[in-house]
């Protein structure tokens, strides 16, 4: 029986042993400790304009009425789901530009996000223009 408990102990020990956390490698001379403290912000974090939140009210109401025909999305990228779910803004959505539905494609989620993230691409295939560009025929 002495064999089976001293069996056990050794089992035991080798498990806690396993168990035991792993100290971390020494600190090298010389440089200073590292503190995790967070950054200090910077006064107040910038919101929308009282016009631009305005503006944007009311574009849920035009977005709907602007995708109420539209069932196929107009982008048809690489990734497309082919439903029309949004609403893509070549042009940005500056105060400006925002409310000209002429600026306006019914897209996917999939290729609103590919247009933005392809940028030369999108320029190239007039999905996305500058609202300062030379080459735009309505920036006089």
């Amino acid at each position: 029986m002495a064999t089976d408990n001293d069996d056990i102990l050794q089992r035991l020990r080798l498990a806690r042993a396993a168990k035991e956390k792993k100290l971390p490698p020494p600190k090298k001379p010389g440089k200073p400790p590292q503190r995790n403290t967070p950054l200090k912000k910077s006064g107040k974090p910038k919101g929308r304009s009282e016009r631009m939140r305005g503006v944007i009210s009311a574009l849920r109401p035009l977005y709907d009425a602007f995708m109420k025909d539209k069932e196929e999305c107009e982008i048809k990228s690489p990734v497309c789901t082919g439903r029309a779910e949004c609403v893509h803004h070549i042009e940005g959505r500056g105060i400006k530009v925002i409310l000209d539905q002429s600026k306006w494609k019914a897209s996917c989620s999939a290729c609103n996000g590919y247009v933005e993230s392809k940028d030369a691409e999108a320029k190239e295939k007039g999905y996305k223009r500058s609202k300062l560009s030379k080459n735009n025929p309505e920036v006089k």
